[in-house]
């Protein structure tokens, strides 16, 4: 063993010897060691320390140092100074003192201790995707270790790989979290004795939450977001993203993207409230967004939210299995898919919508206050427009169909789409008889004829609706 002092200021030092002690006072040194089991001490300022050796110890002083460990099990212990520590393939020991230190991450099982300061574990050159979790691990994926945190204000993944993520599954009874993945930020609420912690999070694309009542918010790259228990609110932001909500009541925000919504168990929401954008919500579980916004896959999600500020929000059930049929009432904000294999009766509630297309079977439709277009598709359909000057359609089959109050208009395409009855048509409000001048073949409206005896409206003598009421007038227009 040998002892390597360091003259003041500049040295250069080097160990080719195992168990060695190597110091040195000065600034601006560069001391180096390759062997085993040696120690290496920089007291004075801006230091760098190298070992490529096996159980190294290299301790920095007071400045601004930088150390670097080689593939042994190193142990660093940096001063007051704002300190680089470089662990290396090993399992090493990294504690810094004061100062805002960074932590560069690398292979083994690593202790980093951040001591006071703002302090940062940089795992930007892994190479390999990292989950950060609630108990302060990081796990480096393709078995590359897994490192123990404490004090330690920030962590940076690598942005070249996928699947970096927060994992806050395991944290302690009772705290809950705020992630914000655009904001790069992550808090912890109701923490034991520290109450709220809030850490930097940069680089990361997936979260999961804890088993309380979470907020998670992704950004602009393809997240998959999980609430687990709890109430919890899931915004996607505009990638195409996951998202899974697991127990509790959890709320997904419509964003952008097409994403896959999962809401588990409990009462779920998707509020697309303030996308700006008409949504389509269809019978099988897609929700398009108008303007090239995206299509989300929704499943087990009980409230659809349109946004109340634009038009045309559409229930579109034309896709849905064959023999289900529907039940839509647009004022009590529900819809029912009746025989649905297996499960039978399916109720949801919709709010905001202002239009609805039926399904291929014999369906009840009922609009609200709105200017609702209601549409029946083929079945004997009962529609009701309510308030508002409604658009209805039949379409194929016998329907029975009832404006309500304001101006309606009740649309015929075809001669050949079965008998319907109009129970309410009142001229003095404005309603409007429309028919179809390609559907029915010509271009003259004489060719159409009401019987104000029998109610009956016919087109070249053969009958096609009723008016169950009897008006003393009707208003026919060619479209």
């Amino acid at each position: 063993m040998s002892i390597v002092v360091g003259i003041p200021n500049n040295n250069f030092l080097s160990s080719t010897d195992g168990e060695d002690q190597i110091f040195t006072s000065g600034s601006n040194d560069n001391i180096s060691t390759s062997q085993e089991n040696n120690v290496v001490v920089g007291s004075g300022g801006n230091v760098s320390l190298l070992g490529s050796g096996d159980n190294l110890s290299l301790l920095g002083g007071g400045g601004n140092l930088s150390l670097l460990g080689g593939g042994g099990n190193v142990s660093f212990l940096s001063g007051a100074g704002n300190d680089t520590l470089v662990g290396g393939a090993g399992d090493d020991t990294l504690l810094s003192g004061a100062g805002d230190d960074t932590f560069k991450g690398s292979g083994g099982n690593d202790s980093i201790d951040g001591g006071d300061g703002f302090d940062t574990a940089d795992y930007s050159q892994l190479g390999k995707a990292i989950t950060l979790s609630g108990v302060g691990t990081i796990t480096k994926a393709d078995g590359f270790g897994t490192d123990q945190l404490f004090k330690v204000e920030k962590v940076i993944a690598d942005a070249s790989v996928a699947n970096n993520t927060i994992d806050a599954s395991q944290s302690l009874s009772g705290v809950s979290a705020t992630a914000d993945l655009e904001a790069q930020t992550i808090s912890a609420f109701n923490v034991p004795g520290l109450g709220t912690l809030t850490f930097n999070v940069v680089n990361f694309a997936n979260v999961i939450g804890t088993n309380e009542a979470d907020n998670i918010k992704g950004d602009s790259q393809n997240n998959q977001l999980t609430g687990l228990a709890g109430n919890d609110l899931i915004d996607g932001a505009s990638g195409n993203d996951t998202l899974i909500g697991g127990a509790g009541d959890d709320t997904f925000k419509g964003s952008g993207g097409n994403d896959s919504i999962d809401g588990g168990d409990g009462f779920d929401k998707a509020d697309y409230s303030q996308l700006g954008k008409a949504i389509t919500l269809s019978g099988v579980g897609t929700i398009t967004k108008a303007d090239g916004f995206g299509t989300d896959q929704v499943f087990k999600v009980e409230t659809v939210i349109a946004d109340a500020g634009v038009t045309n929000n559409t229930i579109d059930a034309s896709q849905s299995l064959s023999g289900v049929s529907a039940t839509a009432n647009l004022e009590a904000q529900t819809i029912s898919a009746n025989n649905v294999p297996i499960l039978g009766k399916l109720t949801f509630n919709v709010l905001n919508f202002d239009n609805v297309i039926g399904t291929n079977e014999s369906d009840s439709i009922t609009g609200d206050s709105q200017d609702n277009r209601l549409v029946g598709n083929a079945g004997n359909d009962t529609i009701s427009g309510g308030l508002g000057n409604d658009t209805i359609i039949g379409g194929e089959g016998n329907d029975i169909l009832t404006g309500g109050f304001g101006a309606d208009k009740f649309i015929f395409n075809s001669a050949k789409e079965g008998l319907d009855i109009i129970k309410d048509y009142n001229f003095a409000q404005g309603d409007v008889i429309e028919v179809s001048k390609v559907g029915f073949g010509t271009t003259n409206v004489s060719d159409f004829s009401y019987n104000t005896s029998s109610g009956n409206l016919s087109f070249l003598g053969n009958q096609f609706a009723s008016l169950e009421n009897l008006p003393s007038n009707v208003n026919i227009q060619l479209v």
